[in-house]
């Protein structure tokens, strides 16, 4: 009599439409499934339960219907998961979703003029220019982590780290902090350096690489021992020069029309080389293994690393690009005019660029890792990520 019950039950169940046909328990393949994904965080919803989440091989064959998707043991809007937006798996990292893509988050406020940014070794650093500080926090959990390494320091703008500190450039001068603290006592490499009216020299772009840390002030490279020069930093060259980056072998700058290049074992007048000339207002850079990425003129182009005589161009009639980075496979970069962070493929848009994030409180500094878009936002005081 209990079995007969139990048929019986299970047939009207299935007549109703809560159970498939028992042929659908036999069909699809099991390998193309994540069985492990997680969906518990999602809102009930857009996540249904279905089966028994420890059979995967049974819970991925059963069918998903009402425009869910079946991502491992659960049927899944994809359209509003936040941990499977937009595909299976694809995490917004604490942003939200929407229309199947993930939404920008602040994972750190409350900061004072929040200018440049970089990221690396699981960390996000940046300069606050207003407050005269810098910080940083773990990325994956900013909000209750962020340090203050130093502050009282005058308006700091650009940033850079190696491997041991991280570094900034600031009215006069440039200085850098441990990156695992150094007591709020930064070291001041060089401060003071006047303009040519007898004021301090403002100083945007600094970057390390070969032992030196390099920063333009009064339309000189100049470049100083990380181990200190004394105040009294090197002439490394004497173009002009503006934003800044290494790699292992060179130092990468704008400098008004061109973008240069210079080896770090010996960067000087005669080993400075340009890359492209005549763009006309050069601002942020960028390299990968390939290519160097840079915005000019309401424009964004790259150029191969050995030189190019014209640039090819990314994305054009952008209002005002500034600061860019790129991973090798995207480049992205602020504009913090239109309030606009956008990306664009290496290999180009065909001039569309993708709007990844807009109504950002002047966006300014830009850095990524592998799983996320950081930037600033200078009158939103804050950091912001944006999964990828």
């Amino acid at each position: 009599m209990r079995t007969r019950q139990w048929t019986l039950l299970i047939t009207t169940l299935a007549g109703c439409g809560l159970f498939p046909s028992l042929d659908g328990l036999t069909g699809g393949d099991a390998s193309t499934t994540d069985a492990t994904t997680d969906a518990s965080t999602d809102s009930a919803a857009d996540v249904v339960k279905i089966g028994d989440a420890s059979d995967a091989s049974d819970a991925a064959t059963i069918p998903c219907e009402g425009g869910l998707t079946s991502c491992g043991s659960s049927c899944v809007d994809v359209s509003s998961s936040g941990s499977n937006c937009g595909a299976c798996g694809h995490d917004c990292l604490g942003g939200s979703c929407a229309s199947g893509q993930c939404q920008p988050v602040v994972i750190a406020n409350a900061q004072n003029g929040a200018y440049d940014l970089a990221v690396g070794g699981g960390e996000v650093y940046w300069v606050n220019y207003s407050g005269g500080s810098v910080a940083k926090c773990t990325a994956d959990n900013c909000g209750a982590t962020v340090t203050v390494l130093a502050t009282g320091r005058v308006t700091p703008e650009d940033i850079a780290i190696d491997g041991t500190n991280v570094y900034w450039s600031e009215r006069g001068g440039a200085a850098y902090c441990a990156r695992a603290g150094c007591g709020g006592s930064a070291t001041t490499l060089v401060s003071g350096i006047t303009a040519a009216d007898g004021g301090v020299a403002s100083n945007d772009g600094v970057a390390v690489g070969g032992g030196l840390v390099f920063f333009p002030i009064n339309g000189s490279l100049l470049g100083c021992a990380i181990g200190g020069c004394g105040n009294s930093p090197t002439t490394v060259t004497s173009a002009s020069a503006d934003d800044l980056t290494t790699d292992s072998t060179n130092l990468y700058g704008t400098s008004g029309s061109t973008v240069f290049k210079c080896p770090l074992a010996g960067c000087s007048n005669v080993t400075r080389t340009s890359l492209v000339t005549g763009l006309s207002g050069g601002e942020g850079i960028a390299v990968d293994g390939t290519n160097v990425y840079f915005a000019y003129n309401g424009a964004v182009g790259s150029c191969p690393l050995t030189g190019c005589s014209t640039p090819t161009v990314l994305a054009a009639n952008q209002t005002d690009p500034n600061d860019i980075t790129s991973d090798g496979v995207n480049v992205y970069w602020t504009d913090a005019t239109d309030n606009l962070v956008l990306r664009c493929s290496v290999s180009g848009c065909n001039g569309t660029p993708t709007i990844i994030a807009q109504n950002q409180a002047q966006p300014k500094g830009i850095g990524l890792d592998a799983k996320a878009v950081y930037w600033t936002q200078v009158t939103g005081d804050a950091i912001v990520r944006l999964a990828k």
